[in-house]
């Protein structure tokens, strides 16, 4: 059995191909070009973002990760690919296509009201624009019978860090 789930794991790897022989259906052979790696995205962009401050969510705790730090967005810079923007411990994945840059963050918390909530959390622009727009929304998780707080939104402005507010 061992030897089935190690087959199973090479197989879905792309490390080995069956063999084709009747006689050797349970012996693999080796792929010879081997595991092939990702193109690389050449070279990257970065830039160094900041949100002051959020607005929608007056009365309301959120779960926002933007405003406590000065955040690092990185991306290719000749072509599309893989983007993120990290804030502190809090990094939003997501690409960049044609020029716009969209990237998200979830994440999920405890409330004082018992409810188990979840956040979805994104910065979009195009990456040449100085400023780029991040949108916050929650939505509870409740159990049967539980009574959740109301869901909160907020918005805000994502500037480039050192750019004169507006």
């Amino acid at each position: 059995m061992p030897q089935r789930l190690a087959l199973a794991l090479a197989l879905s790897l792309g490390l080995v191909t069956p063999g084709t022989r009747a006689d050797h259906a349970h012996t693999p052979r080796v792929n010879p070009r081997g595991p092939q790696p990702r193109p690389s995205p050449g070279p990257l962009c970065s830039r160094q973002v900041r949100v002051r401050g959020t607005q929608g969510a007056a009365g309301c705790w959120i779960d926002e990760r933007v405003t406590r730090t000065l955040g690092l967005a990185t991306w290719p810079c000749d072509q599309d690919g893989p983007a993120s923007v990290r804030f502190g411990a809090s990094t939003f994945d997501g690409e960049v296509r044609g020029g716009q840059l969209r990237v998200t963050l979830e994440t999920r918390f405890h409330y004082g009201d018992g409810c188990d909530w979840v956040t979805q959390q994104h910065i979009e622009g195009a990456v040449a624009a100085t400023t780029w727009r991040y949108r916050y929304s929650e939505a509870p998780r409740p159990r049967p019978g539980q009574r959740c707080a109301n869901a909160c939104a907020a918005e805000a402005v994502v500037e480039q860090a050192g750019a004169a507010p507006r």
